[in-house]
């Protein structure tokens, strides 16, 4: 992937199915730190490249709201694909075929800083405050 540089509008691209196999291939993507969604889903992407894949985004893409990294074979084996993901992507509202919830947000950003016990706090201080804020509208 490269000459996007002069592609000054360019918010989206569509690179699934182009039989990628690394995240080198992907460096041209640097060129367009504004771009809003990216498909590279259904490429082959190797578990060994994983770490770096999922680094990728957040240092070179960080405006990324929509990504689509599924049915490569990394994705599937890394551990807290999507934790990573969304802590380290603050605009991401949608990975694959779900979107970020602000339960999701909220979790992974703690856990990002706390791990699992920091997560299971704070999702469960995001239910109580949206509880409140449930029984609030009805009073």
């Amino acid at each position: 992937v490269n000459g996007l540089a002069s592609l000054q509008c360019l918010e989206t691209i569509n690179l699934a199915a182009n039989k990628i196999a690394s995240v080198e291939a992907l460096q041209g993507l640097a060129e367009r730190p504004s771009l809003r969604s990216v498909d590279v889903s259904c490429n082959y992407i190797e578990e060994q490249d994983g770490d770096a894949f999922l680094d990728f985004w957040g240092v070179n893409l960080p405006e990324v709201e929509c990504l689509y990294l599924h049915h490569n074979s990394c994705s599937r084996c890394l551990r807290d694909y999507r934790r990573r993901l969304v802590s380290s992507l603050p605009k991401l509202r949608w990975i694959d075929e779900r979107p970020v919830t602000a339960a999701e947000r909220v979790g992974s950003e703690a856990w990002a800083v706390g791990g699992k016990e920091a997560e299971a706090e704070a999702k469960r201080d995001h239910y109580l405050q949206e509880q409140g804020a449930k029984r609030r509208s009805f009073e």
